[in-house]
């Protein structure tokens, strides 16, 4: 008796379980470990100083711990994760750099995780971990230090994707549903993202499977309810204690009227991300000068050819040779991919490298199997591995040796990179005491390190 498509389908999904972690798998997270931790610390445990919209998330979390309420007492105009996930730290730990930048090293492993476990059933090889090492070099140092919202709710949608990665079951759609309701709790809008590149999975997977209208509607039930339960149970005591008025302003008055005027918060941020070249000459020998350049301009070249270039590439050669994809699983896994990055990326603020960055995993992966159809030689993929790993290598060594600026801190020993950065919050040390009020007047910066009281409803 002949089986149908979909219970074959099922049938395989069942057969090709989850692989097992082999002994080059190991070595390899050990050797990311060792690079983020080399970017992250002056070895062995001195949390290196880094400025960012991550200082908001944790500067909103202390204020948290001293009483104030969201949206009651100080503005924010993201839903409140990130926040609670530094509050629960501190809480345990005490407010310290160092935690800051744990989270961020954890979110690098998990980030790495993601795209080897995208990658392994698609390629072989090297291939398993040249995309990985490629992130890494190719806009870590640059996009990827940030402990904010961005990168948690990101890593969220793509653990809802990968619980559907192997196998659509039931449990792994609720599960699905239950991840974006969390992102939705880092980001309003990151969760809607993910549930609706997963919709159109769904749809995209009921038409090829032909299997009917009802079955789609079940598998939309299995996902949206846990979704809604999460986001119901997450936001309510927010909306609860900070009032339903102050709630909508800050997460959807505000982000919908208020925000699109930031010049970073539009379409005409698209490829901004490139200096001038006649500075670099004017400070630098023309060699230095180069290279230098070279290296500030790859991050954001590599990324704006990547995304959203790579989703219209694979559709093209599904348009134009149907039969390269046989294996259905494959098919899959690359379309599932496909609808997640192009919500992800259609779900950002603005076109910029930066904000690309963190949503370039499905991207990457797609490209290096784009690449493995070319069907080169093993030993090409094993020697790009190589070099970009002594790339990674020297970027360790180098973060490592430069000349830094040691600062003791009330939240911290803390290792600056920049004499003029160190400087600034010298003279904040000299001349404030913790608890003191404080106001800065453009980005808060020295709230959390120096336990400065913000004496403002805002930033």
């Amino acid at each position: 008796m002949g089986l149908s498509s979909g219970t074959m389908r099922a049938t395989l999904e069942e057969k090709e379980g989850p692989q097992i972690i082999r002994a080059p798998d190991l070595i390899f997270f050990v050797a990311v470990f060792a690079f983020l931790s080399t970017q992250l610390f002056q070895l062995p445990l001195t949390p290196i100083f880094f400025e960012g919209d991550h200082l908001i998330s944790v500067t909103n979390a202390v204020r948290m711990l001293n009483g104030e309420v969201i949206y009651k007492d100080f503005f924010h105009l993201t839903t409140p994760g990130t926040e609670l996930l530094y509050c629960g730290l501190f809480a345990i730990f005490g407010a310290k750099i160092w935690i800051l930048n744990a989270v961020i090293l954890v979110l690098g492993m998990v980030q790495v995780w993601l795209i080897w476990y995208f990658s392994r059933p698609l390629v072989s090889g090297a291939l398993r971990y040249l995309p990985s090492v490629v992130f890494l070099v190719l806009g870590y140092r640059v996009y990827g230090i940030d402990g904010s919202y961005r990168i948690l709710s990101v890593v969220l949608i793509l653990f809802a994707i990968a619980v559907l990665y192997h196998r659509k079951t039931n449990f792994a759609l609720a599960a699905a549903g239950i991840l974006c309701g969390l992102s939705t709790m880092v980001v309003q809008t990151r969760g809607l993202s993910g549930m609706a590149a997963i919709g159109c999975f769904l749809i995209w997977d009921a038409y090829r499977d032909k299997t009917g209208l009802k079955q789609l509607s079940f598998d939309a039930v299995y996902l949206s309810v846990p979704f809604v339960l999460t986001v119901a149970a997450t936001q309510s005591y927010f909306i609860w204690q900070a009032g339903f008025e102050n709630y909508y302003f800050s997460l959807i008055t505000f982000p919908l009227v208020y925000y699109p005027s930031d010049p970073l918060a539009k379409f005409s941020s698209y490829l901004t991300d490139f200096p001038d070249l006649r500075v670099y000459f004017n400070l630098f020998p023309p060699v230095t000068a180069l290279w230098r350049y070279f290296r500030i301009v790859l991050p954001p070249t590599f990324l704006y050819l990547l995304v959203p270039w790579v989703y219209v590439v694979l559709l093209l050669i599904r348009r134009v040779k149907p039969t390269l994809i046989k294996n259905f699983q494959t098919n899959r896994r690359l379309m599932l991919l496909l609808f997640a990055g192009v919500m992800l990326a259609a779900g950002i603020s603005a076109p910029t490298g930066y904000r690309f960055y963190h949503v370039a995993i499905p991207a990457i992966v797609i490209l290096f199997w784009l690449l493995s159809q070319l069907r080169l030689p093993v030993r090409i993929w094993a020697t790009l591995l190589l070099l970009f790993s002594a790339w990674a290598g020297a970027y360790a060594v180098q973060r490592q040796i430069v000349n830094k600026y040691d600062l003791n801190m009330p939240a911290g020993n803390a290792a600056f990179l920049g004499l003029q950065t160190y400087q600034k919050y010298l003279w904040v040390k000299d001349h404030l005491e913790p608890g003191e009020v404080f106001y800065e007047a453009f980005h808060p910066s020295f709230y959390f390190p120096f336990y400065l009281k913000n004496p403002t409803q805002l930033y």
